[in-house]
């Protein structure tokens, strides 16, 4: 079922479900190179952590980090910037920020905004957790979730 002007061939993905008119090799050609393309290509994972960490691009923004001694007392830029509320500060005095990495949209806004540069973000990738309420971060902690390996019939967690 070609277009006009548009000869079969240009259709990679095309067999008889989307009305082939011709032979099943025409349409399945483009396929399997596709398929001998990604065979070669091999593995596309890493075994980390065994291996080292990946190579992160410069512009990677991982976990948010507060240096709570920079952070001035009922500042409140960050939390008013926040577009999505995943920042609050508690109503005690001197309290540090509180991050929802739930809601976090890591866009910067709380950077830009800090007029003492208290908040950065790190290259920690690592932000998975076994519970939703382990995903607030409370004075630059968060409870990582437990990660099991089996090396030696052991298991650590990262914690």
């Amino acid at each position: 079922m070609a277009m006009r002007g548009q000869e079969i061939s240009e259709f990679p993905v095309m067999n008889k479900s989307f009305g082939c008119p011709t032979a099943d090799t025409i349409c399945e050609a483009p396929m399997l190179r596709i398929l001998l393309a990604r065979w070669k290509q091999r593995h596309r994972t890493m075994r980390w952590p065994d291996a080292p960490a990946p190579e992160l691009p410069d512009r990677f923004r991982g976990r948010p980090e507060i240096d709570v001694a920079k952070c001035v007392d009922e500042c409140r830029a960050c939390v008013d910037a926040c577009p999505t509320d995943a920042i609050a500060v508690a109503s005690a005095r001197g309290a540090a920020p509180v991050v929802d990495l739930g809601k976090c949209l890591f866009c910067t806004d709380c950077v830009t905004a800090c007029p003492e540069g208290a908040f950065s973000f790190t290259k920690d990738f690592r932000l998975a957790t076994d519970r939703r309420d382990d995903l607030m971060m409370d004075a630059n902690v968060l409870r990582l979730a437990r990660g099991c390996r089996r090396r030696r019939g052991s298991c650590s967690a990262d914690r």
